[in-house]
Formats: C-alpha cells, sequence, structure tokens
C-alpha cells in the first residue's frame, strides 16, 4: 500500500475535461473583498493562501458550501479533551484556534491540521495568517486550548 508521501498528483489538463467529468476543489483563500453583484447575489474575491493567486468566487449558493474558520452559528461548552478530539478530526477544514503558549500568553491562529500526537498532546498546524514564503507551522498544546471554531461552531473549554 502506498503512503501519502508516495502518491503523486498530476494536474488536470482543462482541454481533456469533458461533460461528465467529476473534478473537487478544494482551496484555502483568504477573502480580499464582499461586495454584491446583483440584488441579493454576493462576489467575494479571494487569495489562495497556498500560491498567492487572486480569483474570485461568484454566487450565494458556492458560498453557502464554504467553510469558514472565523463565523459560527453555534457556541457549545465542552471539556478541553472534547475539543481536542474535535481538534484532532480536522482534517482538511480551516479552523480557528485560542491557546495559552509556553510563556502563558493567549494565541489565537487561523489555520488548518498538518498532524496531531496523542489524544491530550500537541497538534501541528499550518497558520494560514502567515505568507507563503515563510514557515507556517507551529504547536497547539491539546491542553491548554480556550476554543476552537470550527465546522460553523464555537467550542468553549469549561472552566
Amino acid at each position: 500500500m502506498l503512503r501519502e508521501k508516495e502518491m503523486t498528483k498530476e494536474k488536470t489538463d482543462p482541454k481533456t475535461i469533458e461533460k461528465d467529468d467529476v473534478l473537487s476543489f478544494n482551496q484555502y483563500v483568504k477573502v480580499v473583498k464582499n461586495k454584491q453583484t446583483r440584488i441579493g447575489v454576493h462576489r467575494i474575491d479571494v487569495v489562495n493562501l497556498d500560491t498567492g493567486h487572486e480569483f474570485y468566487i461568484e454566487g450565494n449558493q458556492l458560498i453557502q458550501e464554504s467553510i469558514s474558520a472565523d463565523r459560527y452559528t453555534d457556541n457549545k461548552i465542552l471539556i478541553r479533551e472534547k475539543i481536542a478530539e474535535i481538534l484532532v478530526r480536522s482534517f482538511n477544514r480551516p479552523f480557528s484556534v485560542n491557546f495559552v503558549k509556553k510563556d502563558g500568553t493567549n494565541r489565537t491562529i487561523r489555520a488548518r491540521l498538518v498532524s496531531s500526537e496523542h489524544l491530550m498532546g500537541r497538534s501541528m498546524v499550518e497558520d494560514l495568517d502567515i505568507d507563503i514564503y515563510n514557515s507556517r507551522l507551529r504547536q497547539v498544546d491539546h491542553r491548554t486550548i480556550n476554543w476552537l471554531i470550527v465546522d460553523g461552531i464555537k467550542y468553549t473549554a469549561k472552566k
């Protein structure tokens, strides 16, 4: 069985795409501007966080299918262990997490999960607010998580 690092991915040639092909788009973007193009229809100008390329997305339905690291409609209070469990299952989804650093200060990171240790250990995350030309890898200590926003829910640690 091939490991993920051993697997290669060839780029899709746009000239070869045909009707009924199945494609997947999973891009991490930062919104540059949100504007209404016609009554009730939004267009967001974005920059791809992996390549720096700018493009736009138009249409409420497509925008509604996106996953936000910032927006939430529900707030749940849980013990840290449950929040850490949710974090380590958050591959391929952007999230925001607030935790206490080694020096005792609070830190909030908007990130994506790279890897994780055991449940109450640490997770390696990619800080999406750092530009693509610098090291983005950061560690989040599960034992000091204050809150996590993922999939439209904010999970706050029980005091």
